[in-house]
Protein backbone atom coordinates (compact mmCIF):
# COMPACT_ATOMS: atom_id res chain seq x y z
CA UNK A 1 0.00 0.00 0.00
CA UNK A 2 1.13 3.53 -1.00
CA UNK A 3 1.04 6.26 2.26
CA UNK A 4 -1.60 7.92 0.79
CA UNK A 5 -3.68 4.42 1.36
CA UNK A 6 -2.35 4.08 4.60
CA UNK A 7 -3.49 7.56 5.30
CA UNK A 8 -6.54 7.47 3.71
CA UNK A 9 -7.76 4.28 6.13
CA UNK A 10 -6.56 5.56 8.93
CA UNK A 11 -8.33 8.53 8.60
CA UNK A 12 -11.61 6.39 7.73
CA UNK A 13 -10.49 4.57 11.07
CA UNK A 14 -10.22 7.99 13.06
CA UNK A 15 -13.38 9.08 12.17
CA UNK A 16 -15.16 5.97 13.62
CA UNK A 17 -12.86 6.84 16.87
CA UNK A 18 -13.63 10.31 16.97
CA UNK A 19 -17.10 9.58 16.60
CA UNK A 20 -17.71 6.63 19.30
CA UNK A 21 -15.02 7.86 21.78
CA UNK A 22 -16.12 11.19 22.80
CA UNK A 23 -13.10 13.00 20.68
CA UNK A 24 -15.80 14.35 18.15
CA UNK A 25 -15.28 17.28 15.94
CA UNK A 26 -12.24 18.34 18.13
CA UNK A 27 -10.58 14.83 17.64
CA UNK A 28 -11.01 14.87 14.09
CA UNK A 29 -10.02 18.19 13.43
CA UNK A 30 -6.56 16.72 14.65
CA UNK A 31 -6.06 14.15 11.50
CA UNK A 32 -3.76 16.34 9.39
CA UNK A 33 -1.31 16.88 12.44
CA UNK A 34 -1.47 12.91 13.46
CA UNK A 35 -0.99 11.99 9.79
CA UNK A 36 2.05 14.39 8.96
CA UNK A 37 3.70 13.29 12.41
CA UNK A 38 3.61 9.77 11.23
CA UNK A 39 4.60 10.98 7.00
CA UNK A 40 7.98 12.48 7.83
CA UNK A 41 10.79 11.47 5.95
CA UNK A 42 12.60 10.32 9.23
CA UNK A 43 10.60 7.81 10.21
CA UNK A 44 11.51 4.38 8.44
CA UNK A 45 9.47 2.32 10.88
CA UNK A 46 7.03 4.56 13.70
CA UNK A 47 5.46 5.60 9.89
CA UNK A 48 1.51 5.37 8.64
CA UNK A 49 2.15 1.61 7.41
CA UNK A 50 3.28 0.80 11.22
CA UNK A 51 -0.46 2.26 12.56
CA UNK A 52 -1.67 0.43 9.02
CA UNK A 53 -0.55 -2.64 10.32
CA UNK A 54 -1.57 -2.32 14.00
CA UNK A 55 -4.87 -1.72 12.58
CA UNK A 56 -4.77 -4.83 10.80
CA UNK A 57 -3.77 -6.64 13.73
CA UNK A 58 -7.05 -5.21 15.89
CA UNK A 59 -9.33 -6.27 13.02
CA UNK A 60 -7.74 -9.55 12.84
CA UNK A 61 -8.08 -10.31 16.72
CA UNK A 62 -11.78 -8.72 15.97
CA UNK A 63 -12.70 -11.10 13.80
CA UNK A 64 -10.62 -14.14 15.57
CA UNK A 65 -12.62 -13.44 18.44
CA UNK A 66 -16.40 -12.76 16.75
CA UNK A 67 -16.43 -8.84 18.48
CA UNK A 68 -16.37 -5.67 16.80
CA UNK A 69 -12.69 -3.48 17.19
CA UNK A 70 -13.25 -1.43 20.11
CA UNK A 71 -13.25 2.60 19.34
CA UNK A 72 -10.83 3.49 22.04
CA UNK A 73 -8.00 0.42 21.52
CA UNK A 74 -8.20 1.74 17.77
CA UNK A 75 -7.79 5.57 18.81
CA UNK A 76 -4.82 4.32 21.30
CA UNK A 77 -2.79 2.38 18.11
CA UNK A 78 -3.24 5.58 15.78
CA UNK A 79 -1.87 7.69 18.81
CA UNK A 80 0.29 5.69 20.49
CA UNK A 81 3.46 6.60 18.45
CA UNK A 82 2.34 10.20 17.24
CA UNK A 83 4.91 11.65 19.33
CA UNK A 84 8.23 10.24 18.25
CA UNK A 85 11.65 11.13 18.51
CA UNK A 86 14.03 7.99 18.63
CA UNK A 87 16.36 10.10 21.11
CA UNK A 88 13.98 10.48 24.02
CA UNK A 89 13.53 8.74 26.28
CA UNK A 90 9.51 10.27 26.86
CA UNK A 91 7.55 9.18 22.94
CA UNK A 92 4.88 7.41 25.50
CA UNK A 93 4.64 9.54 27.98
CA UNK A 94 4.46 12.47 24.97
CA UNK A 95 2.18 10.54 22.92
CA UNK A 96 -0.25 9.72 26.12
CA UNK A 97 -0.04 13.35 27.05
CA UNK A 98 -1.21 14.39 23.43
CA UNK A 99 -4.12 12.06 23.08
CA UNK A 100 -5.10 13.71 26.80
CA UNK A 101 -4.64 17.24 25.17
CA UNK A 102 -7.64 15.65 22.88
CA UNK A 103 -10.02 14.69 25.49
CA UNK A 104 -9.26 10.81 25.60
CA UNK A 105 -7.62 10.28 29.14
CA UNK A 106 -8.27 6.32 28.67
CA UNK A 107 -6.60 6.65 25.36
CA UNK A 108 -3.84 8.15 26.96
CA UNK A 109 -3.74 5.25 29.23
CA UNK A 110 -3.34 2.80 27.14
CA UNK A 111 -0.70 4.36 25.45
CA UNK A 112 1.57 4.30 28.26
CA UNK A 113 1.11 0.48 28.59
CA UNK A 114 3.09 0.05 25.25
CA UNK A 115 6.13 2.08 27.28
CA UNK A 116 6.81 -1.27 28.74
CA UNK A 117 4.62 -3.74 26.96
CA UNK A 118 3.85 -5.48 30.40
CA UNK A 119 0.65 -6.86 31.27
CA UNK A 120 -2.23 -4.43 31.94
CA UNK A 121 -6.19 -4.47 31.75
CA UNK A 122 -7.63 -6.50 28.55
CA UNK A 123 -7.91 -3.69 26.41
CA UNK A 124 -4.34 -2.77 27.09
CA UNK A 125 -3.22 -6.21 26.91
CA UNK A 126 -4.70 -6.30 22.78
CA UNK A 127 -3.03 -2.59 22.31
CA UNK A 128 0.11 -4.09 23.37
CA UNK A 129 0.28 -7.04 20.89
CA UNK A 130 -0.98 -5.46 18.32
CA UNK A 131 1.70 -3.47 18.98
CA UNK A 132 4.15 -6.15 18.71
CA UNK A 133 2.69 -8.46 16.41
CA UNK A 134 5.61 -7.57 13.81
CA UNK A 135 7.84 -9.37 16.11
CA UNK A 136 6.12 -12.73 14.93
CA UNK A 137 5.81 -11.46 11.00
CA UNK A 138 7.59 -13.83 8.59
CA UNK A 139 11.30 -13.71 8.92
CA UNK A 140 12.00 -11.33 5.51
CA UNK A 141 9.63 -8.79 7.39
CA UNK A 142 10.61 -8.80 9.96
CA UNK A 143 14.12 -8.24 8.74
CA UNK A 144 12.69 -5.33 7.13
CA UNK A 145 11.06 -3.71 10.30
CA UNK A 146 14.91 -4.05 11.73
CA UNK A 147 16.68 -2.37 8.86
CA UNK A 148 13.73 0.26 9.19
CA UNK A 149 14.57 0.95 12.66
CA UNK A 150 17.86 0.85 12.19
CA UNK A 151 17.60 3.74 9.95
CA UNK A 152 15.70 6.00 12.37
CA UNK A 153 18.52 4.75 14.53
CA UNK A 154 21.54 6.17 12.24
CA UNK A 155 23.10 8.79 14.71
CA UNK A 156 23.68 5.34 17.06
CA UNK A 157 27.59 4.12 16.42
CA UNK A 158 26.88 0.40 15.17
CA UNK A 159 28.65 -1.33 18.19
CA UNK A 160 26.28 0.90 20.26
CA UNK A 161 23.45 -0.49 18.39
CA UNK A 162 24.41 -4.13 18.29
CA UNK A 163 24.85 -4.71 21.81
CA UNK A 164 21.26 -2.08 23.19
CA UNK A 165 19.58 -4.01 20.11
CA UNK A 166 20.20 -7.18 21.44
CA UNK A 167 19.38 -6.35 24.80
CA UNK A 168 16.20 -5.56 24.17
CA UNK A 169 15.49 -7.91 21.97
CA UNK A 170 16.61 -10.46 24.92
CA UNK A 171 14.32 -8.42 27.54
CA UNK A 172 11.48 -9.95 24.79
CA UNK A 173 13.03 -13.46 24.53
CA UNK A 174 13.28 -13.42 28.80
CA UNK A 175 9.43 -12.98 28.97
CA UNK A 176 7.61 -15.70 29.81
CA UNK A 177 4.87 -14.69 27.39
CA UNK A 178 5.63 -12.24 24.79
CA UNK A 179 2.21 -11.94 24.17
CA UNK A 180 -0.70 -11.21 26.67
CA UNK A 181 -3.66 -12.28 24.90
CA UNK A 182 -3.99 -15.89 23.84
CA UNK A 183 -5.04 -15.25 20.69
CA UNK A 184 -1.92 -13.61 19.51
CA UNK A 185 0.25 -16.17 21.70
CA UNK A 186 -1.39 -18.57 19.01
CA UNK A 187 -0.52 -17.07 16.50
CA UNK A 188 3.30 -15.33 16.78
CA UNK A 189 4.36 -16.62 19.74
CA UNK A 190 6.52 -19.26 18.41
CA UNK A 191 7.12 -17.05 15.18
CA UNK A 192 8.33 -14.38 17.66
CA UNK A 193 10.82 -16.11 19.49
CA UNK A 194 12.64 -17.86 16.07
CA UNK A 195 12.94 -14.42 14.95
CA UNK A 196 14.29 -12.72 18.34
CA UNK A 197 16.93 -15.56 17.65
CA UNK A 198 17.89 -15.67 15.01
CA UNK A 199 17.78 -11.43 15.13
CA UNK A 200 20.25 -11.84 18.34
CA UNK A 201 22.66 -14.06 16.72
CA UNK A 202 23.16 -12.31 13.96
CA UNK A 203 23.95 -9.03 15.91
CA UNK A 204 26.41 -11.05 17.88
CA UNK A 205 27.97 -12.17 14.48
CA UNK A 206 28.34 -8.97 13.75
CA UNK A 207 29.61 -7.28 16.61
Amino acid sequence: MSNDDHRERIEITWRYVCGHTGLGQHGFDAFDFIAGQYSNPLRRYHNLAHIGFCLDMAQWYADERGLASDPTVLGALILHDVIYDPRSKRNEEDSAAYAQSLGSSEVARMILATKTHRPAGALDNLVIDCDLASLGRPWEAFARDSEAIREEYSFVPDELWRTGRASVLRTFLSRSNIYQTETFRRVFEAAARENLERAIGELGAHS
